[in-house]
C-alpha cells in the first residue's frame, strides 16, 4: 500500500468528504490558534504566489461507496475547503470568471464536503456554499466575519457551535490574507502547488471501524501535551530523515510514524485501556519516554539518572537504530494481538506471551502481585518510577523477538532472560538486615556490553567470555556458566534448578546450595525448599529449624548493648539464605548459612513424618535435647517468642542479656527493645495487672527489666535473675544467691531461666 499525492480538489471531485460526528471540533480557526493559523495560511500564500510546490503531511482514512471518512487530516481538509470556498466567492464577486455552468459545477463539488450528523456545522457549510453574497471590499478587522453573521440566512444558534465559529474566524483570516492577492480558484484547482499524500486505509490490515475515530480522539478536543509532542516529533522526523524509507507501507519515517500512531499503535494501547480512562496520552507518553530513557543510558555511559529528561528525545532518536527500535517494537507488539470479527483488538495472545516468560515457574521477576505483562508495566509507569530489571528484560524480549520474528516464547529466549535476570539480582548490597538492589540506570550501558554477548543456547554460553568493563560481577557470571554447564551435561534437571531459583527465599541466588558438590541432590532439594518456604509454615518454626541445625544468625553490627544478629522473616528469607558478603570478616556468616542450610535440607529429607510442619517440629524436638538451660539455642528452640518478634532482629551481650529490637535501621536502639526472657515470662504470666509487657520495653542503652507490680523488679543476667525491692516477698522455696551484695534467683534442677521466674512470681503473688 503506497500513498498517492492528491490535491484537495482532486479528492473532493472523487469522493464526498464526510467528517464523522465523533471527530473533534475544527480547531485551526479558534481565536487562541491565531499563530498556527497565520503560519499555515502564510505557507500556502507564499507557495501559490511563488508558484512553488508544497506537499503537506499525510491525509488518511477510509473510503466506502465513494465517500471518504478522514482519520487524520480533518483540520487541514476543512481549512482547504474554506480556502477553495473563499476563492470561489471571490472569483464570482470580482471577476465573474465563472459562467453559470462552471458556477454550478464548482458549487456542486464544494457541496460534497460535509460535517456528518452535526446539524449546525453541516447547515452552515451548505448555506455558505449555496448562498450568493458580495464580499466586503476591504480586509478591515472582522469585516468579513461581521458580514456573514449579519446575513438574514445566518442562524443565531450557529454562534454556539465551536466548529462554525472556528470556520468563520478562518474565513476572516483567509479574507485578510487573500482578498488583494492575485490568486483565484483555478490557481488551486488546475495545479498541484498545494497537495498532500493521500492514503486509503479502508482495506486489508487497515479495515477500520467507527471505534477507531473514538480512539483517535481519545486525547480530547484541546491539543494536549502529548499531541504537541507528537506534532513536534513528526516535524523532527521530516527534517532528520528526509530520504528515509520504511517498508510496508512504503513511506518515509515521518509518514510511517504519523500513520501508525493513529491506527495500529492506537489499537494496541486501546486494548489496554480501562473503562474509566478517556485518554491514551499517558500510555503513549510512558512508552515513548521509557524507551527513550533506555536508549539514552544504553548509548551514554556514566550519565546520571538526573541527566536524562524527555526533552532529549530528538537527540536520542537521531540515532536511526533507536528510532527503528521504537517503530519495530510497537509493530511487533501490535502483531501479537488478534483482531476480532468487529475489528476490535484482543491482547490475550500478547499477555499470554509475557506470562509464559515471567510467570512464577519460569523467569519470575518477583514483582508486586506477580504481574507478568511487562508491556502493561511500561505503558502505566512513568520513566522516573520504572524498575531497572523490568525495563531491561522488556528491552531484550523485544530485541530478541524482533530479530527472530517469533510469536511464541522459545526455550533459548527463556534461558537468555533467566541469565540476565540472575545477573541483575546478584548486583546488590547489604543495608542492615536486607539486601538492596545495586543495579543502576547509570551503569545500564555497561551491562549491555555483557548482555549483548550472551546466548540462550547453553552449549554456546558455557564457552563465552566475561566482559571486564560490564560492571557485572565476574563470580556471578561464572556461576551462571556453571549452572548452564550442569544443565547442558544433564547433571541436573533445569526444572528443578528453576524451581529453587524462583522461590522467594532465594530470588535466583542459589550459591549457598553448592551446586557443583550437591548436583545429584538438586531434585530432592527443590521439593524440600518448596515444602518449607513455599507453604504456610510459621516463620518461627522455620527459624527454629535453622537454629537447630547450627544457624547462629547473621551478624549485622555492634552497638552499645552488644552485637546485633538477624534470624530471618517470611518476607525476607532471601537475605539469610542467599547470604554472601565479602566484607564480613572471614565470611563466617556465609559459611554458617551454608552449613546450617545443608544440614536442614538433609535432615528434612530423612524425616518420616507426613507433613512439612511435623518434620520441622521433629527436627526441633530432637535437637533441643542436645542443649542445656545454659545454651542460648535451648531457649530459642523451646520458646516461640524468641523467634517471633517484629523483625527477628536481636542484640546479644551474653546468653541471658538478649534483646528483641524494635527497628532494623542503622541505629536500632532509638526504637523500643525488650529482653527476650522478660518478654517470654510476661507472656506466660498472661496477667497485665501483674506483669505488663508494655512497661518492660527500654530505649537507647537502658536496661529492660521485668516489672512485677507492687512487688519489685527482676533483671535477667548471666548470674540469674537479679531481684530488686523483693525483701519482704521472696519465696522461701526459691534459690537465692548473693553476689556482690545482690540477690539473684537461680533455677533449680529441672527448671530453666523462664520457668523459674514464672514459678517465683506465681508463688509470691498467691
Amino acid at each position: 500500500m503506497e500513498a498517492e499525492k492528491y490535491t484537495f480538489w482532486k479528492l473532493i471531485e472523487e469522493y464526498n468528504i464526510l467528517i464523522p460526528i465523533i471527530q473533534r471540533d475544527y480547531a485551526q480557526g479558534r481565536i487562541e490558534e491565531r499563530n498556527k493559523r497565520e503560519k499555515f495560511l502564510n505557507t500556502i500564500y507564499t507557495n501559490l504566489v511563488e508558484k512553488k510546490n508544497w506537499t503537506m503531511d499525510f491525509v488518511y482514512g477510509r473510503t466506502i461507496d465513494e465517500k471518504f471518512y478522514p482519520i487524520d487530516g480533518q483540520q487541514r481538509l476543512t481549512t482547504l475547503f474554506l480556502l477553495h470556498l473563499y476563492l470561489f466567492i471571490k472569483d464570482y464577486n470580482q471577476d465573474k470568471i465563472l459562467d453559470e455552468k462552471e458556477l454550478a459545477k464548482v458549487r456542486t463539488t464544494l457541496c460534497k464536503f460535509h460535517y456528518e450528523s452535526r446539524s449546525n456545522s453541516e447547515d452552515f457549510c451548505s448555506n455558505i456554499v449555496t448562498r450568493i453574497f458580495v464580499l466586503p471590499d476591504t480586509s478591515a478587522s472582522d469585516n468579513f466575519k461581521n458580514y456573514i453573521t449579519n446575513k438574514p440566512w445566518f442562524r443565531t444558534e450557529w454562534l454556539h457551535d465551536a466548529t462554525v465559529l472556528a470556520m468563520i474566524n478562518m474565513l476572516q483570516a483567509i479574507h485578510d490574507k487573500f482578498y488583494e492577492a492575485n490568486i483565484n480558484l483555478q490557481t488551486l484547482t488546475e495545479s498541484d502547488l498545494i497537495s498532500f499524500y493521500f492514503l486509503d486505509l479502508g482495506q486489508e490490515d487497515f479495515d477500520l471501524t467507527d471505534e477507531l475515530y473514538i480512539k483517535m480522539n481519545a486525547r480530547g478536543k484541546q491539543l494536549t501535551n502529548f499531541e504537541n509532542f507528537k506534532a513536534t516529533f513528526i516535524d523532527f522526523l521530516g527534517k532528520a530523515y528526509p530520504n528515509s524509507v520504511k517498508a510496508k507501507p512504503y513511506m518515509d519515517y515521518k509518514g510511517y510514524f504519523s500513520l501508525k500512531i493513529e491506527t495500529q499503535w492506537t489499537d494496541l494501547l486501546w486494548s489496554y485501556r480501562s473503562d474509566e480512562e478517556t485518554t491514551l496520552d499517558s500510555k503513549f507518553s510512558h512508552y515513548f519516554e521509557n524507551i527513550a530513557m533506555l536508549c539514552y543510558f544504553k548509548d551514554n555511559l556514566d550519565k546520571h539518572k538526573a541527566d536524562y529528561n524527555f526533552s532529549l528525545n530528538e537527540v536520542i532518536f537521531s540515532s536511526e537504530e533507536n528510532l527503528l527500535f521504537l517503530f519495530d517494537s510497537l509493530d511487533w507488539l501490535y502483531s501479537m494481538c488478534e483482531k476480532g470479527s468487529s475489528g476490535e483488538i484482543n491482547n490475550t495472545k500478547l499477555k499470554t506471551f509475557f506470562d509464559k516468560l515471567f510467570n512464577k515457574n519460569c523467569c519470575r521477576l518477583f514483582r508486586t502481585q506477580e504481574a507478568t505483562d511487562l508491556f502493561e508495566t511500561v505503558i502505566t509507569t512513568p520513566a522516573k518510577n520504572i524498575d531497572l530489571k523490568d525495563i531491561i528484560c522488556f528491552y531484550y524480549v523485544l530485541k530478541y523477538s524482533i530479530k527472530n520474528n517469533i510469536s511464541e516464547p522459545t526455550q533459548e529466549l527463556i534461558n537468555f532472560l533467566r541469565i540476565i535476570r540472575n545477573l541483575l539480582f546478584a548486583k546488590r548490597f547489604r543495608k542492615q538486615t536486607k539486601f538492596t538492589p545495586d543495579s543502576t540506570f547509570e551503569e545500564m550501558g555497561y551491562y549491555f556490553k555483557l548482555f549483548d554477548t550472551i546466548s540462550g543456547n547453553y552449549n554456546i554460553f558455557i564457552n563465552q567470555d566475561y566482559v571486564e568493563e560490564s560492571r557485572i560481577s565476574k563470580n556471578s557470571f561464572e556461576y551462571e556458566k556453571l549452572k548452564a554447564r550442569l544443565i547442558a551435561e544433564n547433571k541436573i534437571d533445569a526444572k528443578d534448578l528453576y524451581s529453587i531459583e524462583n522461590q522467594n527465599c532465594f530470588q535466583t541466588l542459589v550459591g549457598n546450595l553448592k551446586l557443583e558438590e550437591n548436583y545429584k541432590k538438586i531434585h530432592a532439594y527443590s521439593r524440600t525448599v518448596a515444602e518449607i518456604w513455599d507453604s504456610e509454615i510459621p516463620e518461627s518454626i522455620i527459624c527454629k529449624s535453622l537454629i537447630a541445625e547450627g544457624f547462629e544468625g547473621i551478624y549485622i553490627q555492634s552497638c552499645k548493648l552488644g552485637e546485633t544478629y538477624y534470624y530471618g522473616k517470611n518476607d525476607n528469607w532471601n537475605s539469610v539464605l542467599t547470604y554472601a558478603y565479602a566484607k564480613d570478616k572471614n565470611n563466617q556468616n556465609q559459611i554458617n548459612v551454608q552449613e546450617s542450610l545443608h544440614s536442614l535440607l538433609e535432615d528434612y529429607i530423612m524425616r518420616k513424618e507426613e507433613s512439612p510442619i511435623e518434620k520441622l517440629k521433629g527436627i526441633i524436638s530432637d535437637k533441643l535435647k542436645t542443649f542445656t538451660r545454659d545454651d542460648w539455642q535451648y531457649y530459642f528452640l523451646k520458646y516461640d517468642s524468641f523467634t517471633s518478634s517484629k523483625f527477628n532482629y536481636t542484640v546479644w551481650k551474653n546468653t541471658f542479656e538478649w534483646r528483641a529490637l524494635g527497628s532494623d535501621s542503622g541505629n536500632p536502639l532509638v526504637a523500643y527493645h525488650i529482653n527476650l526472657y522478660v518478654k517470654e515470662v510476661c507472656e506466660q504470666i498472661s496477667n497485665k495487672d501483674l506483669c505488663d509487657v508494655n512497661t518492660c520495653y527500654a530505649l537507647y542503652s537502658n536496661i529492660s527489666p521485668l516489672y512485677v507490680k507492687n512487688y519489685g523488679e527482676m533483671y535477667c543476667t548471666e548470674n540469674g535473675w537479679e531481684l530488686k525491692n523483693f525483701e519482704k516477698s521472696i519465696s522461701k522455696e526459691a534459690i537465692i544467691k548473693k553476689i556482690d551484695n545482690k540477690d539473684y534467683l537461680i533455677p533449680k534442677d529441672g527448671e530453666d531461666m523462664i520457668s523459674c521466674a514464672v514459678k517465683f512470681i506465681n508463688e509470691i503473688t498467691k
